[in-house]
């Protein structure tokens, strides 16, 4: 059962901690389509950066 989240999670997982806060670990595999989905969204908004010398 999760008990409780941080913000890692939420960022690595996108549920927020009253989505799955009382519920079974299983909850973050029951759903995979939107799992992969919002896995994508962040691997999307990743910004690139460099110094240039």
């Amino acid at each position: 059962m999760i008990l409780r989240v941080n913000q890692a999670f939420f960022e690595l997982t996108g549920y927020a901690a009253h989505d799955v806060v009382g519920q079974h670990s299983s909850v973050l595999k029951a759903d995979d389509a939107m799992y992969q989905a919002k896995a994508a969204g962040r691997n999307a908004v990743r910004v690139w950066g460099a110094k240039i010398s």
